[in-house]
């Protein structure tokens, strides 16, 4: 989180970049910040070595491409003549070998010259507190390249594995976020380990259980480590439950798939909720949902189903492709793949065993939405031990094999 500008030190900035026009009318705008100060602004690699051996701003926004060279080639000058500044490289290029190159050279972060203004003016307040800056989508590169490093052999890792600046950004970002925090005296942090966080394998790290929260994307790659991976446990219609087994009502009384989009189903001042859950249009569009793009096409789209938040953000579409999401389909024969019964929640509670008393009253207890993956599973199992009637004593047995708990159905068994 950045620093409160009207509370905050003023940071001192030096641009490094060619593009005149830009760096004039950036300039401009920082220096009408009150916490801003623009010391020097140079246009080559040359002039930027000059400056810095006669003043050390706090944040050095810097340009990939420069006339006489590398702008990634000044990150060591810096640091050996300005330890104290923070490296923020403002650039147009996105490709992930470029800015996987500017992480291990050791800068701060990253902002897009394509983004707004106001952007800008908080990447530099939160570089200037030490806060690694990183948009999300070369985030994601990261953490991919974790999962694959972790899905390879170890003796066919060597250069695939992350850098220790990579490591770095990975951790620092779970740290603000509270992950790893103190547990009891005496218990060590996920971080201080010998095991390493970012690719053990998926949901679990040194007991710290790991769940992606609007990042369908990422079920993909649990899938690709394991297909019976526990945490692949899913709603019928698709990971995400937006519309489908929640809604938001926001205090005006719009009724809306989730908080994340802004798209209402109707207003309870004019009609009831059921209603508007039932006969809701973008309810009905996001439950039997005809995806475009790579979505419509991905093996994936019921395991993954894309984020509809994040693709209505992009393309004005709930039902467009996810733009978070790197996969081109097809890689796994085209036919949509799907989840077995004990790890699909949502679907409908048909029983077709006898149910004695004590076991019906234990799948009562289990919530709504999960009690037709519990019924599949324990018949299933039942039949496969030549068992007619689903008994507690059997409904135990489930539980102790698959790790399907009454109370907790989609926590993953430990052990």
């Amino acid at each position: 989180m950045s620093a409160d500008p009207t509370q905050s030190r003023t940071i001192s900035v030096v641009i490094v970049d060619d593009h005149q026009v830009l760096t004039d009318a950036l300039a401009v705008i920082l220096r009408s910040q009150p916490d801003l100060r623009v010391v020097d602004v140079a246009a080559t690699c040359a002039a930027a070595r000059d400056l810095l051996s006669r003043t050390c701003p706090d944040v050095l926004l810097l340009d990939v491409s420069l006339p006489d060279g590398d702008g990634l080639s000044l990150v060591p000058d810096v640091n050996r003549m300005c330890s104290e500044a923070h490296i923020l490289v403002l650039t147009s290029h996105s490709d992930e070998k470029t800015l996987m190159r500017a992480v291990e050279t050791g800068v701060t972060g990253f902002v897009m010259k394509n983004r707004p203004l106001s952007e800008v003016i908080s990447a530099i307040r939160s570089a200037a507190e030490g806060e690694i800056v990183m948009p999300a989508s070369q985030l994601m590169g990261l953490l991919g390249r974790a999962q694959q490093t972790r899905a390879r052999p170890p003796a066919e890792r060597g250069s695939a594995s992350l850098t220790s600046r990579e490591q770095e950004i990975l951790t620092y970002l779970a740290r603000v976020q509270g992950v790893g925090a103190d547990g009891p005296p005496g218990t060590p942090s996920v971080f201080e380990g010998a095991e390493d966080p970012w690719s053990v394998p998926a949901g679990r790290a040194g007991g710290l259980l790991i769940r992606a929260k609007c990042a369908p994307h990422f079920r993909r790659i649990l899938w690709q480590l394991d297909p019976r991976s526990p945490l692949l446990a899913n709603y019928a219609h698709g990971s995400c439950p937006a519309g489908k087994y929640y809604c938001r009502i926001t205090p005006d009384g719009d009724v809306t798939p989730c908080p994340y989009m802004p798209v209402s189903a109707g207003n309870l001042r004019q009609a009831g909720f059921a209603e508007l859950w039932e006969r809701g249009q973008v309810f009905a569009d996001l439950r039997e949902p005809r995806l475009g793009g790579r979505c419509g096409a991905c093996e994936f789209q019921l395991i993954c189903g894309g984020c509809r938040c994040r693709a209505y953000a992009t393309f004005g579409d709930y039902l467009a492709e996810d733009p978070a999401c790197a996969y081109e389909p097809g890689r796994y024969g085209g036919e949509v793949l799907r989840l077995p019964a004990e790890q699909t929640f949502g679907l409908e509670a048909r029983l077709t065993l006898p149910w004695e008393p004590a076991a019906r009253a234990r799948l009562d207890a289990i919530p709504a939405f999960a009690r037709g993956m519990v019924v599949q599973a324990v018949e299933a199992y039942a039949r496969s031990q030549g068992q007619a009637t689903i008994t507690p004593a059997l409904m135990a047995e489930v539980r102790s094999r698959w790790g399907i708990n009454p109370e907790r159905p989609f926590t993953p068994r430990t052990g």
